[in-house]
């Protein structure tokens, strides 16, 4: 992925190393399922505004990630962090 991304309900999914680089993203839900293989997070921010699930593997890349949410909604995170 390249630029700075707002990203839609990103699910990872199917064989192969996925990343982010250096680049921020920001998204609403964040789903890693399993066998998808490694997601490695930006490198700068990653935000996620919706429900995060993970059943597969996250490589920090020395970022920071952000759940955030508009209230009343509630978010539901799930798996690994």
């Amino acid at each position: 992925m390249t630029g700075a991304n707002a990203l839609n309900h990103v699910i990872f999914r199917g064989a192969g190393t996925k990343s982010f680089g250096a680049n921020a993203a920001s998204t609403t839900n964040f789903t890693i399922e399993s066998g998808s293989g490694t997601v490695t997070l930006p490198s700068t921010n990653l935000t996620i505004a919706g429900n995060y699930s993970n059943s597969g593997t996250i490589a920090n890349n020395g970022g920071t990630v952000y759940f955030s949410t508009t209230s009343p909604a509630t978010q539901t995170l799930a798996g690994t962090m």
